[in-house]
């Protein structure tokens, strides 16, 4: 990526989102095939990593980022529903917090079988 080992790239890039209002950045990295998204702080800003080598990445959001138009509508709902997951995950602490995690493990085992079985088909009309 363009900020690896270049510390005062990635500080600029984090400014520019700070002045957006934005407190947090999404990033897509590549991790263990069963980790979706993972997320840490960088000083006030949450870092969320979607990793690369994950099915639903795979399946259904690599084309639209590596068209590089991360405005599209196709994937801004996508980033809203991982930020509320993550911001919410958040708040948990203690066994909560186990409770949580294993809920995200079952989660993950049930988007990857459903995935599986699941192929998108355009909806195109009958204009006759």
């Amino acid at each position: 990526t363009h900020y690896d080992n270049n510390e005062e790239l990635l500080q600029d890039a984090i400014e520019y989102y700070k002045s957006c209002g934005r407190t947090h950045v999404m990033v897509y990295t590549e991790q263990d095939d069963m980790t979706f998204i993972s997320s840490q702080y960088f000083g006030d800003i949450k870092v969320i990593e979607v990793n690369k080598n994950h099915d639903f990445y795979i399946k259904y959001m690599q084309e639209i980022i590596d068209e590089g138009i991360l405005s599209d509508n196709r994937i801004i709902p996508i980033h809203l529903l991982i930020s509320a997951f993550v911001n919410a995950h958040e708040h948990f602490t203690g066994e909560e917090k186990e409770i949580v995690n294993e809920f995200r493990v079952h989660f993950n085992m049930n988007l990857k079988k459903l995935m599986r079985y699941y192929d998108y088909v355009e909806y195109e009309p009958d204009n006759d």
